[in-house]
């Protein structure tokens, strides 16, 4: 399984959510990437709406802190929700679009998130 998700990590259907995604939400690619059913897609949360309100300004050590724990919790609450509706398999898939949407979008988080 590693193997296949490493070849997932650069597929196309991965770099077409991603992109998607960097644009704004589209929950047709990543239904797409994942092969979700129609009822997961409808339950599912796309990265840009986990991401969305951690995007503006951070201001002040403080903020910075206290936002970043904010959202690693945040992450884990979604993943774990996720986990309810996904496969392992997309499970996996879906925690590796996170990684990238976040390393993407150059956000902040605690070392513990993933």
């Amino acid at each position: 399984m590693g193997n296949e998700l490493r070849n997932f990590e650069n597929s196309e259907e991965m770099k077409a959510a991603v992109a998607y995604n960097m644009a704004g939400i589209n929950t047709s690619s990543l239904s797409k990437a994942l092969r979700l059913s129609n009822r997961q897609a409808e339950e599912i949360q796309t990265p840009m709406e986990i991401f969305g309100m951690e995007t503006s300004e951070l201001g002040g050590v403080y903020d910075v802190y206290h936002r970043t724990k904010d959202f690693s919790r945040y992450v884990h609450e979604n993943i774990f929700n996720m986990s309810k509706i996904l496969t392992r398999k997309q499970l996996s898939k879906y925690e590796q679009l996170l990684k990238i949407t976040i390393k993407n979008r150059n956000l902040i988080i605690t070392s513990d998130t993933f």
